[in-house]
């Protein structure tokens, strides 16, 4: 199976080849860059996916029924999948050492609690849709911080999910996407809430509306499908509520480090934010003032946060130098510090540095 699948690979790159000099002659009215590969790579991205070949597997490797998995070029994700390294154990309990060291000062700092939400990467969920050369250790690495961390600090997810796929009706990630949907989100931060409530018994969370309002919609173009060239012709789509789209928090979006306010906006999404922003929103459910700490995972949560903390300021993973949080601790005076992160980025950058 796998000899014919190279031989269709071959054939179908030779054929391309073949044709690409004619090809941009045509369009482009010109012999300069004949041999230009931009218009065809999504012709070859395509038939090699219909052969069970990926063009780029160490950025995407293929699973069953239309699964996209991330490569190990970021990361190292499939590597680390297989085995889970002395080194990679070490890491791992620097980063809960160390987050038992930023909780000690978050509370010095007059912070009710810290809680880091760890979100599983969609390997680890979807392990049935792994192709079969993909071995996931006895350990993995998931498994090995809920066995070694402080359970008042860590709410790792994988458990919850891979339980919710068998209950809810449409997925918790992207087919074609290394993201999980506002589904998988939501799950997230319910889990979150029910966990910070054991702690702080007075907070107000809204159970229902999203779930009572599910629906799918549009045209997901992932990152897994554009890194093959072959997003638009892939069939992959969104999974909301009526309730989060239809009603989206409207708050206030404020530069924090500028002082100075954008207005007004409704917002059930954000992009990634390296400087912090401060939303403010007096109809929240909760008066509790939040710093937020995430990765490109955070993107979806968004509008629950919004939803349920009358201020919040986010900042980008990358933007979370110890400096600057812990700058922002003492300037914003937040009651809680909560971070989210996915598997993958759980044991690096700001998860391995302590505070000063």
């Amino acid at each position: 199976m796998i000899r014919k699948k190279i031989h269709v690979f071959v054939c179908v790159f030779l054929l391309s080849l073949a044709l690409l000099p004619a090809w941009n002659i045509y369009h482009n009215k010109s012999i300069e860059n004949l041999y230009n590969t931009d218009v065809v790579q999504p012709l070859i991205g395509w038939l090699s996916y219909q052969a069970g070949i990926s063009i780029k597997p160490n950025q995407t490797y293929l699973g069953k029924d239309g699964w996209f998995f991330l490569g190990d070029v970021y990361m190292n994700g499939v590597d680390k999948k297989r085995r889970l390294s002395k080194q990679d154990k070490e890491k791992i309990q620097t980063a809960i050492h160390n987050s038992e060291l930023w909780e000690r000062w978050f509370l010095s700092q007059g912070v009710k609690s810290y809680t880091i939400m760890l979100a599983p990467d969609k390997d680890s969920v979807y392990t049935e849709q792994l192709p079969d050369w993909v071995k996931n250790p006895a350990t993995k690495p998931l498994d090995y911080f809920k066995q070694n961390s402080d359970e008042n600090i860590y709410v790792v997810l994988l458990d919850t999910l891979k339980q919710a796929t068998q209950t809810y009706p449409f997925p918790l990630y992207f087919k074609t996407d290394s993201h999980w949907n506002q589904l998988g989100a939501w799950i997230g931060f319910k889990t979150l809430m029910l966990q910070l409530q054991q702690k702080h018994s007075h907070l107000i969370f809204n159970s229902h509306d999203f779930e009572n309002s599910l629906y799918r919609y549009g045209h997901k173009k992932g990152d897994l499908a554009n890194f093959l060239h072959i997003a638009d012709y892939l069939d992959d789509y969104f999974v909301s509520s009526h309730h989060t789209l239809s009603n989206p928090p409207t708050v206030e979006v404020v530069d924090y480090d500028k002082r100075s306010t954008k207005g007004l906006e409704s917002i059930h999404f954000a992009d990634s934010q390296i400087n912090p922003i401060l939303y403010k929103n007096p109809k929240a459910l909760n008066q509790e003032k939040v710093l937020w700490i995430h990765d490109s995972f955070g993107s979806s949560v968004v509008p629950f946060m919004l939803e349920h903390f009358a201020e919040v300021v986010h900042i980008h993973i990358t933007g979370a130098t110890t400096e600057k949080i812990m700058a922002l601790v003492q300037s914003f005076a937040p009651d809680f510090v909560i971070t989210t992160v996915v598997e993958r980025e759980s044991r690096d950058r700001f998860y391995l540095e302590a505070p000063l």
